[in-house]
């Protein structure tokens, strides 16, 4: 089992062309932690892309910034705050070409928002290779 606060993976968005466009998340990325923020606040196409398209994220509700100082808000830390240059989005052809990218980035999960059903979708790359797992409560 995982230390499920070190679990890291991809957060993407399938297109209506079956692309996706996704980042990658540091911490917590996991079912029952950012499963269920996104789940919760990034529930439509637009927020899911509005979230994806700066790039590369930390951490998914940080309360604190780079530098330690307290946010405001919470909310998503991106690497490109801390001037990042790679840490940019990228679109993967299909889902497999998706799910392919989160082994080689080593994913624990990934997640996938389905334009056409309006649900997040979990998915397990490193235990069950590509199996659809349920986002719960604690």
């Amino acid at each position: 089992m995982y230390n499920l606060s070190e679990t890291s993976g991809r957060i993407g968005l399938l297109l209506s062309t079956e692309a996706v466009i996704s980042c990658f998340c540091y911490h917590n990325n996991n079912p029952i932690h950012n499963g269920i923020i996104l789940r919760d606040h990034y529930g439509s196409e637009d927020a899911a892309w509005n979230l994806i398209h700066p790039g590369d994220i930390r951490q998914l509700n940080a309360i604190v910034g780079w530098d330690e100082e307290p946010l405001d808000v919470a909310g998503p830390l991106y690497f490109r705050d801390r001037g990042d240059r790679d840490a940019t989005h990228i679109f993967s052809l299909n889902k497999s070409e998706y799910f392919e990218l989160s082994k080689e980035t080593s994913s624990i999960y990934s997640f996938l928002f389905n334009s056409k059903k309006m649900v997040w979708e979990c998915y397990s790359i490193a235990e069950n290779y590509g199996n659809e797992v349920k986002i719960s409560e604690p």
